[in-house]
């Protein structure tokens, strides 16, 4: 990718695959993505999915694409529309599909997921506050248009929005 060029001449060649180990200083509290929202969990969790959209890893104002590999923004600031990267997969090797990113999302409003910052950071999505309550498990403002296509509607233009979408 063109924007991800890290110093190899401090950090060496990028390794592929293998297994990553991690000191930590933390209790994990568990492994669920969009559950305790704490220092520990986060690091640990930043390393191990991707997200529509991410912070240049040189510059943490430029958003820069991860599994969206281009977005535009319609309807006056409301709709955001995120092509998706094709051929990405699972760390088990199964495709990343439209579906998972949709069902990732509306996942992380869940009550029973026990996550303390859902209606902060997706709070602006249409229908996610619904989910939120346990009324709905499935937000009105996030579509999928096509196999590689998603919108997603939010309450009103926010300048933000796009920047907690990089929330890890």
């Amino acid at each position: 990718l063109d924007y991800w060029k890290p110093p190899t001449d401090y950090y060496g060649e990028p390794v592929y695959g293998g297994h990553i180990r991690i000191n930590y200083e933390d209790p994990l509290e568990h492994a669920n993505s969009w559950g305790a929202s704490t220092g520990a969990a986060t690091r640990l969790r930043s390393a191990t999915m991707n997200h529509i959209v991410n912070t240049s890893p040189y510059d943490n104002t430029t958003i820069i694409p991860d599994l969206a590999e281009s977005w535009r923004v319609l309807d006056g600031g409301i709709t955001y529309e995120f092509k998706i990267r094709e051929g990405v997969k699972f760390s088990n090797g199964d495709p990343v599909t439209i579906k998972d990113i949709k069902w990732s999302l509306e996942r992380a409003a869940y009550p029973e997921t026990g996550s303390t910052v859902a209606e902060e950071f997706l709070g602006d999505i249409v229908g996610i506050k619904d989910v939120i309550k346990g009324e709905t498990t499935d937000a009105s403002g996030i579509k999928i248009v096509d196999d590689n296509t998603l919108q997603i509607k939010i309450d009103a233009p926010k300048a933000y929005f796009l920047a907690k979408l990089t929330y890890p």
